[in-house]
């Protein structure tokens, strides 16, 4: 669990609520009603932690609990190694193949489960978990000491989903019906026969907000799973919506600069 916070000169959590009791009055100070970032990056609430690691693979089950920050998660050694972050699952349970990720994008709120390789790098290395978002105390997030060799049988399947059947769904629209165009989108998904069907809700367009916020934030969308450009269900009657195994791996959500979204211009 992965969060930023901030604290005084005492020690204790400084957070600027209108109440500073979190009882009665709830809120924050205007000039943070747009999210509130700390310079303290906290994993199961230790900051900046070190965890002694085999030269193995290990499984990792990340979730961002920062009140606004978004994080783009890297892997790399000191000496400018890098290992790719492997992919395996989401907030929706696995994905239907492993995807690599040389970094993984992840919002408030959001879950990913990953596998990180540590037999390529060298005993006594150690290898940082970085935000390329962030800077100076806010840019490194924990890190690896790699400190013996050890046997692994592991692997990552080929297929972690079998029963996976895919839906691809042009995700973006200039339309004001954009929600409800998704919305029907899945319906289709859920329904169909087919092993792929294809929805257009509009041209491609990039989205932002107004009025505009400095801080992005994560923008739900009717449609639990998406890639870059589409959303995909399984086709299953449990109507558990499915990643399709693309390069960027599978998200839930969707960033915006605010709370309403309207096509950029």
């Amino acid at each position: 669990m992965i969060a930023d916070r901030a604290f005084d000169a005492e020690g204790q959590l400084s957070y600027p609520a209108l109440d500073p009791a979190l009882i009665e009055r709830p809120g924050v100070q205007p000039e943070f009603a747009a999210g509130v970032l700390g310079d303290v990056i906290l994993v199961n609430g230790a900051p900046w932690p070190v965890h002694e690691v085999d030269a193995a693979r290990y499984r990792l089950r990340i979730l961002n609990a920062s009140n606004a920050r978004h994080y783009d998660l890297e892997a790399v050694t000191d000496d400018g190694q890098r290992v790719d972050l492997v992919q395996i699952g989401s907030d929706q349970g696995l994905l239907e193949r492993p995807v690599s990720l040389g970094s993984l994008p992840v919002a408030p709120a959001e879950r990913y489960d990953v596998v990180i390789d540590f037999s390529s790098v060298a005993v006594g290395t150690r290898l940082r978990l970085r935000n390329r978002n962030g800077v100076d105390g806010t840019r490194d997030v924990m890190a690896f000491d790699v400190v013996r060799r050890a046997p692994d049988g592991s692997r990552i399947p080929d297929v972690l989903d079998p029963d996976a059947r895919t839906c691809t769904i042009q995700s973006t629209s200039t339309s004001s019906d954009f929600a409800s165009c998704l919305a029907a989108a899945a319906h289709r998904c859920r329904t169909t026969e087919v092993s792929r069907t294809r929805w257009h809700c509009g041209p491609a367009n990039p989205w932002r907000s107004s009025p505009g916020s400095r801080v992005p934030r994560p923008l739900p969308l009717p449609l639990p799973q998406r890639r870059a450009r589409g959303h995909v269900n399984d086709g299953q009657p449990r109507n558990r919506l499915r990643a399709y195994p693309d390069s960027d791996g599978a998200r839930s959500t969707s960033n915006a600069w605010a709370s309403g979204s309207t096509p950029e211009r």
